[in-house]
């Protein structure tokens, strides 16, 4: 009887040792998502060197699910250690690239927000998949433009839509800008 009971034992613990990271995001999938979004987001505008500002941080916060957060300038300034305040037309034509730049950002996002779902085997299907991107800004630039997107999704949702196309992904997104 004790010899069968130590097998069942051993039995339930591999079944819970297996079953360990189910419903939660393992650090191997929070770095490979920090990855892809680093890769993606580098490479919108390759003619912009200093669009990434640093690397995106991921996090698993257990009962709510996978943040990632990543900051970028959607335009290099047009100053110099000689004209630290563009000139007039310079302000105009950065804001203008700004803001024709915003949706291509906003779409690579949603796009990223699917990719980091489908590769986090581990996450609960009730779980967020969130990206925060905070974007730059000078204090000679004229307002508008959002200094932070963020958008989430249900891991489970956000899957279901991949294959839906683009209005499905929009459905399952919540977006905000602030």
């Amino acid at each position: 009887m004790g010899r069968l009971f130590a097998v069942l034992m051993l039995v339930a613990g591999l079944a819970c040792a297996a079953n360990a990271d189910q419903g939660r995001a393992t650090m191997t999938s929070i770095l490979s998502a920090q990855r892809t979004i680093d890769g993606r987001l580098a490479h919108i505008w390759p003619d912009e060197p200093f669009f990434v500002l640093g690397t995106t941080h991921g996090v698993y916060l257990q009962g709510y699910g996978a943040v990632f957060t990543a900051e970028v300038n959607l335009a290099t300034a047009p100053v110099s250690p000689l004209m630290p305040v563009p000139s007039k037309e310079m302000i105009e034509r950065h804001h203008q690239k700004k803001v024709t730049r915003l949706p291509e950002l906003e779409k690579a996002m949603r796009e990223l927000l699917v990719q980091a779902a489908a590769s986090m085997n581990t996450l609960a299907d009730t779980d967020n998949v969130v990206l925060a991107v905070s974007l730059t800004s000078y204090s000679w630039e004229p307002p508008g433009l959002p200094s932070q997107i963020v958008m989430q999704g249900q891991k489970g949702a956000l899957l279901a839509a991949k294959n839906g196309g683009e209005p499905q992904i929009d459905s399952a997104i919540k977006s905000e800008a602030f």
